[in-house]
């Protein structure tokens, strides 16, 4: 059987760029070669957690290119417990600018700018007892909200970018600095943080825990 390749632009831009003349060599975390980092973090969802709450868990950098984000519960608080797992600006002082800076505290101040199921979206979290499961592209068909989901094809692109140029871009957001209106790398950081989707249901406190593992684009 003979076989055809398909015109330049179906092919990967990586090897289209290597076989130029020069050769362009891939950026770092975009189909370049990376080191990866690993963080791990944990935040109790107390009985009864309303939806209007949410638990900060990670902090990475905007530029962070998400290789795997994996979920944990100790136990299983309810059958009928169901949350999402999305974005949020850092509320620190870390570099990440004042405009996009979360608001929100011990008290409670929401964020303004939330992208609310980045990753997982309205899940049954009592399926993720007791060992560590891959949610990175749980939600990759998306959802009915539009701050954007995570795909497949994002992967070579920071998170930044992932949210306003991927294939699950955010389309509207809040004010000010909504997620579309980031069109270059706004700096500092995100928390990758757990939203509860039910409420009245969640009869005893659980320890949630998050590990992603990332690279950083532009970085070796």
């Amino acid at each position: 059987m003979a076989y055809t390749i398909v015109p330049a632009s179906g092919t990967a831009t990586a090897l289209v760029n290597l076989d130029a003349s020069p050769a362009v060599r891939p950026t770092a975390g975009v189909n370049g070669p990376v080191h990866p980092f690993t963080v791990v973090g944990t935040a109790t969802a107390p009985i009864n957690m309303p939806t209007t709450n949410f638990l900060p868990i990670l902090r990475v950098p905007t530029n962070a290119g998400i290789e795997k984000l994996e979920i944990s519960i100790d136990t299983a608080p309810s059958t009928s417990l169901t949350g999402s797992i999305g974005l949020v600006f850092s509320p620190a002082n870390d570099g990440t600018p004042a405009a996009y800076q979360s608001a929100y505290a011990l008290t409670g101040a929401a964020p303004s700018i939330v992208s609310q199921s980045f990753f997982f979206y309205a899940a049954a979290i009592t399926s993720y007892v007791g060992l560590w499961t891959d949610i990175t592209f749980q939600n990759h068909l998306g959802n009915s909200v539009t701050d954007g989901f995570y795909v497949p094809s994002s992967y070579g692109l920071p998170l930044w970018q992932a949210l306003t140029t991927g294939a699950g871009k955010a389309t509207s957001g809040a004010s000010p600095g909504a997620f579309t209106s980031c069109q270059s790398d706004p700096g500092g950081f995100f928390d990758i943080v757990y939203f509860e989707t039910t409420t009245g249901v969640n009869t005893s406190a659980c320890l949630v825990s998050l590990r992603a593992t990332y690279h950083v684009v532009g970085n070796l």
